[in-house]
């Protein structure tokens, strides 16, 4: 867990989704309840055709890897376009959560890399190595990483972003042979989705001296890893979860107020549902009354790494909406990785 409060300033946004090519309408669109479902070429067990959340623009053959580029360059180039420019040192950190292993078909990162690299130019990526293959969850390290990065004063910015889709046609399929797609004869179930979204992050002094709008502030992060998870057959205990909100509860900045919003990472699967519940008894006073969790697949589907990135831009921007406040965002992959932050928009 990190301390500090208002050192992790937002001072920039990008995200590219079915729903829009923009962090400005893919939030818009979100707010008012718009879908990005579609019905795909691939039939699911029941013979009819397998709902997912796709960008139309993107050809539906594409593999995972060319709908990842794409999505990935659009979302970054929405990101840096407030910005190109206004740095006087070319090189921009990137910490970029990736899919997890086991979920969807393969793909090349060397691919992904490439196309980031085209869309950041006249900056220069440094990729920040580190365990970010962790999906839903990855984000919550990302920014654990990012924050060190600003706080050694190693750049006065940082890149941190997810991509990821599962709407291409092999991801699909696998998802329909591995009994995971929502379809008219299973109960329970994922709907496939896509997606980009990056956070530009910068040191509070840096963000007032560069003279840039802060969208808002990551107060404290936190992760873990649960021993109990998705793809063991042993029943989940929410351990992992239930401590990290622990951490964040008590965490300096955070400490004696309750969040005002909370957003999930998760897909709407019973089994992430009785986790959070978990979780959530056990830090009740972390939470708001009434409770309404805003979880990412509602109309976008399993956006797997995209969805931290696009949880906290839509977190910022509802909280804006409402004129201020604190929101928390959370997520599990399924490996049992797990995190959590808590963000705030001054009032």
């Amino acid at each position: 867990m990190s301390t500090g409060t208002r050192e992790v300033a937002v001072v920039a946004v990008g995200a590219c989704t079915p729903v829009g090519l923009t962090a400005a309408v893919t939030r818009a669109e979100r707010a008012a309840g718009t879908p990005g479902f579609t019905r795909t070429e691939v039939r699911g067990e029941d013979g009819e055709s397998v709902r997912a959340a796709r960008l139309r623009l993107l050809e539906a053959w594409l593999s995972r890897t060319q709908r990842m580029a794409a999505l990935g360059a659009t979302a970054l180039e929405d990101c840096l376009a407030a910005v190109k420019g206004r740095w006087a040192d070319s090189r921009l950190p990137l910490v970029l959560v990736l899919p997890e292993d086991g979920l969807g078909a393969p793909w090349e990162e060397t691919a992904l890399r490439e196309a980031l690299e085209a869309e950041a130019r006249p900056a220069r990526l440094e990729w920040e190595e580190g365990p970010w293959r962790a999906g839903r969850a990855g984000l919550f390290a990302a920014l654990a990483h990012a924050r060190r990065v600003l706080r050694e004063g190693r750049a006065p910015w940082v890149l941190v972003g997810g991509v990821d889709s599962l709407g291409d046609g092999l991801s699909l399929r696998r998802l329909v042979e591995t009994g995971r797609c929502l379809s008219g004869g299973r109960g329970e179930g994922l709907i496939p989705g896509e997606g980009a979204g990056f956070l530009l992050l910068a040191r509070a002094e840096e963000a007032r001296r560069a003279r840039l709008e802060v969208a808002g502030w990551v107060l404290a992060e936190a992760h873990g890893q649960e021993a109990r998870h998705f793809r063991q057959e042993a029943p989940g205990r929410a351990e992992a979860l239930t401590e990290v909100f622990r951490q964040l509860r008590w965490h300096p900045g955070v400490e004696g107020r309750r969040v005002d919003v909370v957003l999930s990472c998760q897909t709407g699967e019973g089994y992430w549902a009785r986790e959070f519940g978990q979780a959530y008894l056990r830090n009740a006073e972390l939470f708001p009354e009434p409770l309404v969790v805003r979880e990412v697949a509602e109309g976008l589907g399993d956006v797997g790494a995209a969805a931290g990135a696009l949880q906290v831009a839509q977190g910022l921007y509802l909280l804006r909406k409402q004129g201020g406040g604190r929101g928390l965002v959370y997520g599990d992959a399924d490996g049992g990785v797990v995190g959590a932050c808590v963000l705030e928009v001054a009032s």
